[in-house]
Order: structure tokens, then C-alpha cells, then sequence
């Protein structure tokens, strides 16, 4: 066997050997890999975190929503935004800022 059949040999070895690489790479860094998959479920645990927040934060509207219903209002929180709507306050009281509003 001389030399030029010796390489002729190693080729079909060398390019499995360069497939397989290819595939392991992409395995774990291709779109579809397991790196990719990691982040994926990161970001659907914070997603899921932002949701729940976001319906607890609706819920406590729907509640404070249904509180001002004609047909079962309550007056306290109607004054209470009222109050903060118009900007008015009672001599005796005390007003205290918050930065979200």
C-alpha cells in the first residue's frame, strides 16, 4: 500500500470523524441545543414569574373595580379616589406621597 492510497484510506475516517464534530457542536450549541434549551426554560420561568405578578396585579383591579359598581359601591374608596383624583385633603390630614401614583 503505498502513500496515496493510504490517504485515500484516511479520508472517509477524517470526514466521520468532521461529521460527527458537527453534530456534537450543534447539539449543544446549535439553535436547537441543549445551551439553547437551558435559556429557553430560564426565560419561560421568569415569564411565568411576570405573569402570575401581572394577574395578581389585574385581579386586585378587577377587585377594586367591582368595589366602585353602582350596585355595590363603597363609599370610603370612592372618596379615598376622589380625593386623589382631584387632590383635595381634610385640614386634619395627613398626606404622604407614594412614587408609583
Amino acid at each position: 500500500m503505498n502513500f496515496k492510497d493510504k490517504i485515500v484510506a484516511s479520508i472517509v475516517p477524517l470526514a466521520c470523524a468532521g461529521f460527527m464534530f458537527y453534530m456534537g457542536y450543534q447539539g449543544l450549541y446549535g439553535n436547537r441545543g441543549l445551551v439553547n434549551l437551558f435559556e429557553l426554560n430560564e426565560d419561560i420561568e421568569r415569564l411565568e414569574y411576570q405573569l402570575a405578578k401581572k394577574e395578581q396585579e389585574r385581579d386586585l383591579l378587577e377587585i377594586r373595580t367591582r368595589l366602585l359598581r353602582p350596585e355595590s359601591l363603597d363609599l370610603d374608596l370612592l372618596e379615598e379616589r376622589s380625593r386623589a383624583m382631584l387632590g383635595y385633603a381634610h385640614a386634619q390630614d395627613v398626606v404622604i406621597f407614594d412614587s408609583k401614583e
